[in-house]
């Protein structure tokens, strides 16, 4: 293990930028391991998603005047991603190790 550690001391650490529409091929995390990559990013993906869903949204809105509120993430749903309880004081950064 010390032996690894001082490895990777001298060798630059290899991080892949997996961005969608870019030049390099999206790759499994498991051949981008096989090929010495460490860590992987996904830095606009969430994003992207989360902007096409925005304008799905207000597409129908515009289209129909009206939400449809089936496309919407509930109360609860957006609470336990959150890991939020209205009924808690909020801490951050949380200390209970979730």
């Amino acid at each position: 293990q010390q032996q690894q550690q001082q490895q990777s001391k001298q060798q630059p650490y290899l991080l892949a930028n997996m961005t969608e529409f870019g030049v390099s091929p999206l790759l499994p995390p498991h051949v981008l391991g096989a090929l010495g990559y460490e860590a992987v990013i996904h830095p606009v993906t969430a994003l992207r998603a989360a902007m096409r869903a925005v304008a799905d949204v207000y597409a129908n809105l515009h289209r129909t005047g009206l939400v449809d509120t089936k496309s919407l993430m509930s109360r609860k749903e957006m609470y336990d991603v959150l890991r939020y309880n209205p009924d808690e004081n909020w801490l951050y950064p949380r200390n209970d190790g979730k």
